[in-house]
């Protein structure tokens, strides 16, 4: 399954702009599921998506333009040419 990704922000203590497309294996995919295939071909660092949803200040995930409350939002599925878009928050707190 190919999705399309973008990440950008100031995230874990780094200014990331990087956009790509990633073949995913299978289909039918939760978000959770293919963070972790993402992590596994480490283009954005190892482990780099566990750590960054881990973080103190999570990111904002967008699917398809579609804002996904955490965690439960991992269990959303991801269809075939998804676009996933991964921001670092620029404003609020807690």
């Amino acid at each position: 399954m190919q999705i399309h990704v973008r990440v950008a922000g100031l995230m874990l203590g780094e200014a990331i702009t990087e956009a790509f497309d990633e073949e995913v294996p299978g289909g039918g995919l939760t978000l959770g599921q293919v963070l972790d295939a993402l992590d596994k071909n480490r283009k954005m660092g190892k482990k780099f998506f566990k750590r960054l949803l881990k973080s103190e200040r999570p990111p904002t995930i967008l699917l398809n333009g579609m804002r996904i409350d955490l965690p439960e939002g991992l269990e959303t599925k991801v269809d075939e040419g998804a676009e996933l878009s991964i921001v670092s928050p620029i404003a609020g707190g807690k």
